[in-house]
């Protein structure tokens, strides 16, 4: 007995399917490890801030990351050098329901942080805001809240 080319293809495509199959388990496996598939924190920061200043206003995403303990970072390391004209001091972080002890922070640094937290980061500007900060991130550990936290009352 011998079997046709379409029976050949047929088993070609079905081989196919089961592999995909099998690669989308894996995927939604390794995806549900902690860190992988989520940004370094002080990357998506700077990424964010750099599309923000080429529009001058604006509120960004809001990505989840995860610092590491100990992490330190400040204005400076998230301006970079690939955003001419921005002063660190610019450029402030507003941190919405995490504690100072686990990530103490002053206007324009953040850290060390005590443990591992995960959050959100959202970064919003308004290049005529001068002292309330040109560009702010917020932090906090839901998107809501980190989007909320980005907006600053007018008095």
């Amino acid at each position: 007995m011998r079997r046709g080319q379409a029976f050949e293809t047929m088993m070609l495509v079905i081989s196919v399917i089961v592999a995909l199959a099998i690669l989308a388990v894996l995927m939604n496996i390794i995806g549900g490890i902690t860190g992988i598939g989520q940004g370094q924190p002080d990357k998506i920061m700077h990424d964010a801030l750099k599309e923000m200043v080429q529009k001058g206003y604006g509120y960004s995403q809001p990505q989840e990351a995860v610092i590491k303990k100990a992490t330190i970072i400040d204005s400076k390391q998230v301006v970079g050098t690939d955003n001419p004209g921005l002063n660190p001091l610019e450029v402030q972080f507003l941190i919405t329901g995490i504690t100072a002890l686990e990530l103490p922070r002053t206007p324009n640094k953040i850290g060390p942080a005590s443990t591992d937290i995960k959050l959100f980061i959202v970064v919003c500007g308004d290049a005529t805001k001068g002292e309330q900060g040109k560009y702010r991130i917020s932090i906090a550990k839901s998107a809501i809240a980190a989007s909320n936290g980005c907006v600053i009352p007018t008095t």
